[in-house]
C-alpha cells in the first residue's frame, strides 16, 4: 500500500510539473511566433489595409449645386467733375430732370441776351458779329456741357446698394486710382445665378430648362427660374460648365448676395460609382484613389469627383467598378507598394444618394 501511494504521488507530481511547463512555455512560444510573423511581414514591406468595391450610383436624378444670387444689372457711378456735393437726391430722376431743364432755359436766355448785346455793339461789322455770335454759341454749349456734369442720372432703374458720399463731401472726377464710386446701383426685378455644372451632367443642361432655386431663408418656398445661357465650353481645370439661371423677383423677396442652391432634373449616368469619402487622396495631379492589384501591390488611379454625399462621394470617371479600393490609405503609401488585406467590418454598406 505505501508503495502504491508513492507511485501515485510521483505520477501526480509529474502531471503538475508538465501542466506548469505547458502554461509557461506555450504562451511564450505563441508570442514568439507572432513576433516572428510580424517581423517577417515588416521585412516583406506588407502594409495592412481595408478595401471596398465601388457601388453603382442608382439614386435621385436631381442635381443640386451651390451658388450666389446676383442682380441682373449692377454698376458703380462715379463723379464727372471735381467739386463739393450740394445735395444727394439718388433715384429722384423727375426732380433731376426738372433741374436740368431749368438750368438749360436760363443758359439759353443768357445766350440770347449776350448775342443781342454783341450784335448791337458790332452793327458796323456784320461779319465780325456773326463770328462772335458763333463763338458765343459754342461757349454756351461748352458751359451747358460743364453744367450737365453737375448732375448724375442713373443709367437704369434700380436700388442704391451703396452710398459713398454725403452732402458737403469733396469728390474727384473719374474712376481712376484713388477715386471712389459715389453710388452702386442694382436692378433686382430680375436676378441671375451662376452655377458650375460637372462634365458628367452637361448633356442634361439645355437653354430654357426649368431650374428650382432653394434659399435657406424660405424653407417652404421654391423659386423657379430658367437656364438663360451657358459658357459654351468647359473650364479645363474643374471640368465644369458655367451656366446662368435667371428668375423673376417681382416681390423683392430675394436680394443680391444671398446664398442659394440650384436644382436641375438631370438624366442618370451609367458610369457613376459610389466610394467611401475616405478613399479619396488629394494630390497635385487632382483627386485619386488607391486600387489593390491581384498581386497585392497598389496603384494610384486618377478620378473625377461628382457629388459629395457626406460619408461617400460620386466618382463620375476613372473607375470600372471592379477595383478594390483602399478605404483609408495610410500616409507614405507609394505606388507599387505591397499590402495585406484586412477583414472589413460587416454591416457598414456604402451610403448612396437618397
Amino acid at each position: 500500500m505505501p508503495e502504491s501511494r508513492k507511485a501515485w504521488s510521483v505520477v501526480v507530481g509529474a502531471a503538475v510539473l508538465f501542466a506548469l511547463l505547458v502554461i509557461g512555455i506555450v504562451p511564450r512560444w505563441r508570442d514568439h511566433a507572432e513576433l516572428g510573423a510580424a517581423a517577417t511581414g515588416l521585412d516583406a514591406g506588407l502594409v495592412p489595409v481595408s478595401v471596398a468595391t465601388p457601388q453603382r450610383g442608382d439614386g435621385s436624378n436631381d442635381l443640386v449645386l451651390p451658388s450666389n444670387i446676383q442682380a441682373i444689372e449692377e454698376t458703380a457711378i462715379y463723379a464727372r467733375a471735381n467739386g463739393y456735393i450740394r445735395e444727394r437726391s439718388v433715384a429722384d430722376e423727375k426732380r433731376n430732370t426738372h433741374a436740368v431743364a431749368r438750368a438749360t432755359t436760363v443758359a439759353a436766355q443768357a445766350n440770347v441776351e449776350a448775342t443781342q448785346a454783341n450784335i448791337g455793339v458790332l452793327e458796323a461789322s456784320v461779319d465780325a458779329a456773326r463770328a462772335n455770335v458763333a463763338a458765343n454759341e459754342a461757349n454756351v454749349q461748352r458751359l451747358r456741357a460743364l453744367q450737365s456734369f453737375q448732375t448724375l442720372e442713373a443709367p437704369f432703374s434700380g436700388i442704391i446698394t451703396m452710398r459713398g458720399i454725403d452732402r458737403g463731401a469733396l469728390i474727384t472726377a473719374g474712376s481712376g486710382t484713388g477715386a471712389s464710386p459715389l453710388f452702386r446701383l442694382a436692378r433686382i426685378d430680375t436676378l441671375r445665378i451662376f452655377v458650375n455644372v460637372p462634365q458628367t451632367f452637361v448633356r442634361s443642361i439645355a437653354l430654357g430648362q426649368r431650374a428650382e432655386v432653394l434659399v435657406p431663408e424660405y424653407p417652404q418656398r421654391t423659386f423657379v427660374g430658367t437656364v438663360a445661357s451657358t459658357a459654351g465650353a468647359l473650364d479645363h481645370t474643374s471640368r465644369t460648365l458655367l451656366t446662368e439661371v435667371r428668375l423673376r423677383n417681382d416681390d423683392r423677396a430675394l436680394l443680391p448676395g444671398m446664398y442659394a442652391q440650384v436644382k436641375f432634373a438631370v438624366a442618370s449616368a451609367d458610369d457613376v460609382w459610389i466610394v467611401p469619402a475616405t478613399a479619396l487622396v488629394t494630390r497635385a495631379a487632382g483627386p485619386q484613389v488607391v486600387a489593390v492589384r491581384d498581386d497585392g501591390t497598389v496603384r494610384y488611379v486618377r478620378v473625377q469627383v461628382g457629388r459629395d454625399l457626406g460619408p461617400s462621394v460620386e466618382i463620375v470617371s476613372g473607375l470600372g467598378g471592379q477595383e478594390r479600393l483602399v478605404t483609408s490609405p495610410p500616409d507614405g503609401l507609394k505606388d507599387g507598394a505591397r499590402v495585406t488585406l484586412e477583414q472589413r467590418a460587416p454591416g457598414r454598406p456604402l451610403t448612396r444618394p437618397s
